[in-house]
Formats: structure tokens, C-alpha cells, sequence
């Protein structure tokens, strides 16, 4: 292994498990695609089994498979899991979500936004222009700092999202100066 590597986990306790499950199936595809580009796939299968944790092998264990070979296959594991792990589609559930969420008290903007997008992925908007819309809604309406939050309120319908992020950036960046 690499010196400083860091083999990929699975937190079965998060609150939403198919985000984990997939955050941790794009690294492992990360580690497989660069360092163990050379190992084979049922060395990978191997992997995937010895990082997912022994709740993740424990499910491992309940699949039926048709074909022995799929056992050893990575591809074939990660359809397995993303069959038993796909959420039931509740997109009323995922707007409610996204209107609560707040900035944290030590998260900047990109960060913030950062979780309001991967929230709104799971809202089923019609388009991108509806789902920008919404960001910039919560945006407002999440954001910690107040001053930002004034000024973007003054502009017409026409503010996109990307002015609203650039108002609130440009207003972090000068804290530090407002604080001496």
C-alpha cells in the first residue's frame, strides 16, 4: 500500500446511507482507477469487502447470486448494493430538507452551498434553471450573514444564483477587516 494511504470506510450509521454508500463506492473507484490500477478484480472484490465494514460484508453475505463469478466482480457488487441500499424516492421529503438547511456557525459559502446542491440532487426539480431558483431561495434564507442576506434581497428577479454566492463571498472576505 502507499505510504499515507487511507483505505476508504463506510459510516452505516450516517443519516443517509445511499449518500455514504456512494461517496465511498467513488472513492474506492479512485484508489482502483489510480494506486491498485494494476490489481485485479477479484483482488478489488477483495477490497471493497475488507473496507466496507462488517455490516457491509454481513450484507454482502444476504445477496443471492445467480452467477458465482459475480461474487468476485466489482461491478457486479456495487449493482447488488446500490439494489438493496436505493432509497424510496420521497422528493417532498428532500425539498423539506433543503428548506431547513442553515449555514453552520464555522462553514463558508462554498461549503454551505456545497450541501444545499447535493440536497437539491435529490429533489427532482424540473430543471436546472427551477433548481437554481430554489438555491438561491435557500440561500437567502439560509445564510448566516445577515448584511449579504440584505443585499441580495434589494436586487430584482433577474439575480442569479452565481451574483447571490459571489454578494456573500465578497462580504466573508471583508469580516476579518470589519473585525479590526
Amino acid at each position: 500500500m502507499a505510504t499515507g494511504f487511507t483505505p476508504p470506510t463506510t459510516n452505516w450509521n450516517a443519516s443517509d446511507i445511499p449518500d455514504e454508500f456512494n461517496s465511498f463506492k467513488q472513492y474506492c473507484n479512485l484508489v482502483f482507477d489510480g494506486p491498485f490500477l494494476k490489481k485485479t478484480e477479484k483482488e478489488n472484490a477483495s477490497y471493497i469487502l475488507l473496507w466496507i465494514g462488517r455490516q457491509g460484508v454481513d450484507i454482502y453475505n444476504s445477496f443471492v447470486w445467480e452467477n458465482e463469478q459475480d461474487k468476485v466482480n466489482p461491478k457486479a457488487i456495487w449493482e447488488k448494493y446500490e439494489k438493496h441500499l436505493a432509497p424510496r424516492t420521497n422528493y417532498t421529503l428532500a425539498r423539506f430538507q433543503l428548506q431547513q438547511l442553515r449555514q453552520e456557525p464555522n462553514e463558508n459559502i462554498d461549503d454551505f452551498m456545497t450541501r444545499c446542491r447535493n440536497q437539491a440532487a435529490k429533489c427532482k426539480f424540473q430543471d436546472q434553471q427551477k433548481t437554481n431558483e430554489r438555491l438561491t431561495e435557500q440561500f437567502v434564507i439560509g445564510t448566516r450573514h445577515k448584511k449579504a442576506q440584505e443585499k441580495i434581497l434589494e436586487k430584482d428577479e433577474n439575480l442569479s444564483l452565481d451574483e447571490a454566492i459571489h454578494y456573500a463571498r465578497t462580504y466573508e472576505a471583508t469580516i476579518p477587516m470589519l473585525l479590526n
